[in-house]
């Protein structure tokens, strides 16, 4: 009876039922398109020309790969038939123009409140100036500014973050800001709600957006809905509405985690809001993830990061503009030193970033390959997923050519197996270069971590690969000099020694292995 009920609650989940309503639709889709196809010559003509007219676009797209470029090219000019619809939903990586159109309008709205101050790029300077030409790209192409009078408190598994999160949403006095690709309905999720609504019943503002792609086996459809019946304070939306149709915006996802509190205090990383990130019934072995919790300044670049969000996600149009004094005081309301009197402590240099899917900077990108190539002694790596692209595996490659010390950690129990293959498979092109790789042995490691020569960092949501980097909504921040730098050097340096140094005989692969491995790496850009 046990396992009949649970053959019927899967059956009869959102996502299952959401998956077999897509499926018919393809399947109907390439009947329809087949039948046509094969028919009508007049339609095999348009179907080539518009293969020639999307492998112009995709050869002049600004923020694709080559590599990306070219397994789509390959698979629009070879199989037309299935190539160009295929691209059109998965490969497109300008989808949804109007929601595009949101976001542009959202950070230009908000661009008034992202000031830069020169004294601080100055001391950069003065300290590093490679480092203060990519703190400067950073300010000029997305606007986010380097920040001083920061606490930054690196926290190196979920356990860490979970508490200090919880008690500091029961110490909030203004508002609460909550964005997460995951939330599940357990323990974890439970007491932060119950405390959210607590909060709210005190006149605290509360905010809350998911994915609802990435809490679709964890959320019911309408959960948005029930959080806005709690209390008249508590405000959800849910990112990109999963519909069980066509609909090429569903590629594009809002992976970053970040909470804001008062404007003064927020936690973002790798941790998600469910058990499994603080080892309560993790399916693969010990789950080890990292996060940062930021005091002072540097919270408002996450602030305006949320606001810019939620602004995007109105229906109908947006005013690029601020238009009225009201409105400026209003969002001014959510910045640091509106609700905190007292001086911050100054714990080295701060730039919380985002990324997002329909400009033309792959920002995420660009910063990891400033701190592979400014490495002059030691790079380490903390993924769950290495499946990078040509130009950061050069990068690595070069890097340990030159003699800095290149360690990459990725999980030793996979949580998705034929990423785990793509990612295994690209062990022995870096192995021959140099780089260590190590595998977490007690588990899955989801921590997203860059250390470049024990003084620069970069902690955040973004994996090493196609999605996290050319696809989804990301944020991180890029750390110098501060405590907290020191603190994940401890921690990966722990982390090696309870990790296994992967050799030659860990990687040796038969002719048929190494012949799927190629195949895999080939296809990557797709996955």
């Amino acid at each position: 009876m046990r396992f009949l009920g649970k053959i019927y609650k899967v059956i009869f989940s959102r996502a299952f039922i959401t998956a077999m309503l897509i499926i018919l639709q393809v399947v109907w889709f390439f009947l329809v398109y087949g039948h046509l196809f094969n028919g009508y010559k007049y339609v095999r003509m348009m179907v080539s020309l518009l293969a020639f007219i999307y492998t112009v676009y995709v050869l002049n797209s600004n923020k694709t790969e080559r590599e990306y470029e070219t397994i789509w090219i390959m698979a629009i000019l070879l199989f037309p038939f299935f190539g160009v619809p295929f691209y059109m939903i998965c490969g497109n990586q300008r989808q949804g123009r109007k929601y595009a159109k949101r976001v542009e309008d959202a950070k230009i709205k908000y661009s008034a409140f992202h000031n830069q101050d020169m004294n601080v790029l100055d001391e950069i300077y003065k300290n590093d100036s490679r480092l203060h030409s990519t703190c400067n790209y950073i300010v000029k192409s997305q606007r986010y500014p380097v920040h001083k009078n920061t606490q930054v408190t690196y926290l190196s598994c979920g356990e860490e973050q979970y508490e200090g999160l919880l008690n500091a949403i029961r110490n909030a006095e203004h508002y609460i800001f909550m964005e997460y690709f995951m939330i599940e309905r357990s323990t974890v999720w439970n007491s932060i709600l119950a405390a959210l609504k607590q909060k709210a019943e005190e006149g605290v503002e509360v905010r809350i957006l998911y994915d609802d792609l990435g809490c679709i086996t964890w959320l019911p459809k309408r959960y948005d809905r029930y959080l806005n019946s709690l209390h008249k304070n508590i405000h959800c939306k849910k990112f990109n509405r999963v519909k069980p149709l066509f609909t090429m915006l569903t590629n594009n996802r809002d992976h970053r985690k970040m909470t804001i509190i008062d404007g003064y205090i927020a936690y973002t990383g790798g941790i998600n809001l469910a058990d499994r990130y603080i080892n309560i019934n993790s399916p693969f072995g010990k789950w080890k993830d990292a996060g940062v919790r930021l005091e002072g300044e540097a919270v408002q670049n996450l602030t305006i990061m949320y606001l810019e969000m939620w602004e995007s996600m109105k229906i109908g149009r947006s005013s690029r503009k601020i238009e009225t004094p009201e409105e400026m005081k209003r969002i001014s309301s959510y910045l640091p030193h509106h609700h905190h009197d007292a001086m911050f402590v100054n714990d080295g240099f701060v730039q919380p970033f985002g990324d997002e899917p329909f400009d033309d900077i792959p920002l995420s990108e660009n910063a990891y390959l400033e701190l592979i190539n400014q490495s002059e002694k030691c790079l380490y790596v903390f993924t769950p997923y290495l499946v990078p692209s040509t130009a950061m595996i050069d990068a690595l490659k070069l890097a340990a050519g030159r003699g800095v010390d290149v360690r990459i950690v990725t999980p030793h129990i996979p949580d998705k197996k034929l990423i785990f293959r793509i990612t295994r498979s690209n062990y022995k092109k870096l192995m021959v270069a140099g780089v260590k790789i190590y595998e977490y042995t007690p588990g899955f490691i989801h921590s997203k971590c860059m250390l470049s020569d024990n003084d620069k960092a970069i902690v955040g949501t973004v994996n090493l690969d196609y999605r996290s980097l050319f696809l989804h909504f990301e944020d991180a921040v890029l750390l110098y000099k501060c405590e907290a730098v020191a603190e994940l050097r401890k921690d990966m340096i722990k982390t090696f020694k309870e990790s296994h140094l992967q050799t030659e005989e860990d990687i040796r692969r038969n002719i048929f292995g190494k012949l799927f491995d190629s195949l895999l790496i080939f296809f990557a850009p797709m996955v």
